[in-house]
């Protein structure tokens, strides 16, 4: 599957921003409903093929992220194209394709969606992510939902393993839940060049920004050492004053000549 998404986000009150969002989703290859075959060829029904459904959709709205393991979001506004390119695939309500023959069709609807990550050990988490869209131009409670699970383990740090789980409904495709799964194992490397960059030419400061730094620092210890010097006067002066209370005291208290 293809999943690609962007979104820009203002902050207008703690962890909630207005939001702009594209997305774009479309499979990579056929899908089949194997259920019903063709007695004659014995082929199975196609229902979907590469951008037959693709999706592309704008949407306005709020986002609630309180960190970056939840998100919450929330588009009333939201236009989609659903491009159906495969001309076996282009007929009347597939889709919600309007005449047979169409390639598209627009819908104006509401988007919800939320994602939780949870690490469920060490080098082990799991990344859901659910989406709903709802069409104003359509039946208002035929949704489409979309659910993706996404478990990644790290073995060590070469190898890594993902599981997916994918569940997808559209009663304007199929009345049924479609499920894909899949596993994936991979090796990694990480070159870590971050210091041989620092010592490029093209990286290291300006004689202009490291006067800039200097003053900078001087007046920081110009600061610092004042307040040291306001901090020792305020020891001598607590030191003077003890010592003429007890002048004071010393004063006061009688000799024993004195008392007799």
């Amino acid at each position: 599957m293809i999943d690609l998404s962007s979104s820009y986000g203002y902050e207008f009150a703690r962890n909630f921003y207005f939001a702009a969002a594209m997305n774009f989703k479309t499979q990579f290859s056929e899908g089949f409903d194997y259920s019903i075959q063709n007695p004659d060829t014995g082929e199975y029904k196609k229902t979907s093929n590469l951008m037959a459904p693709g999706y592309l959709s704008f949407g306005l709205g709020v986002d609630y992220k309180p960190n970056e393991n939840l998100q919450v979001n929330f588009h009333p506004l939201t236009s989609r194209f659903v491009f159906v390119r495969d001309k076996e695939l282009q007929h009347k309500g597939n889709f919600g394709l309007k005449n047979d023959g169409d390639s598209f069709v627009y819908e104006l609807g509401a988007f919800a969606g939320a994602r939780y990550k949870v690490k469920l050990m060490k080098n082990i988490t799991y990344d859901n992510q659910l989406g709903i869209y709802s069409n104003y131009l359509g039946r208002v409670m035929n949704m489409d939902i979309a659910y993706q699970g996404v478990l990644d383990l790290k073995v060590n740090s070469f190898i890594s393993a993902q599981a997916s789980l994918n569940l997808f409904y559209d009663e304007d495709q199929i009345k049924k839940t479609q499920l894909k799964q899949t596993l994936g194992v991979g090796l990694s490397f990480n070159f870590n060049n971050t210091e041989k960059l620092k010592t490029r030419p093209e990286n290291l400061p300006s004689l202009e920004e490291l006067r800039k730094n200097v003053d900078k620092a001087q007046e920081k210890a110009n600061k610092a050492n004042e307040e040291l010097e306001k901090a020792k006067q305020k020891v001598i002066d607590s030191m003077q004053a003890e010592e003429q209370t007890t002048e004071s005291m010393t004063e006061s208290i009688p000799t024993i000549e004195e008392a007799e």
